[in-house]
């Protein structure tokens, strides 16, 4: 099929090539974390603030190092992680991570 349908298949491969060019075109890069958030919550003209001042707001990331193998999955690890969120929802100046 591939030596007595060279042309056809030459012709469809331009085809798919020039359509998926033009779909990357397409493709919208942001990176507000704004986007997925609600935007009738009180954080959220605080949130727009630091983004339109300071050039972005940086995220909370949070590393647990156990220094031990597989010490983050112990049950008193996990428990005192769970603590953590918990304190992180409670708290009223963060918005809730997890929604």
């Amino acid at each position: 099929m591939v030596r007595g349908k060279r042309i056809a298949i030459y012709i469809v491969s331009l085809a798919l090539l020039v359509i998926c060019m033009i779909g990357i075109y397409k493709i919208k890069i942001s990176g507000s974390l704004i986007e997925d958030m609600p935007k009738n919550q009180e954080f959220f003209s605080d949130i727009r603030f630091f983004e339109e001042e300071f050039n972005g707001i940086m995220p909370l990331e949070i590393m647990i190092d156990t220094k031990r193998k597989k010490g983050v999955m112990r049950s008193t690890t996990l428990k005192r992680m769970n603590e953590l969120e918990d304190l992180i929802i409670e708290t009223p100046n963060y918005p809730d991570p997890f929604l």
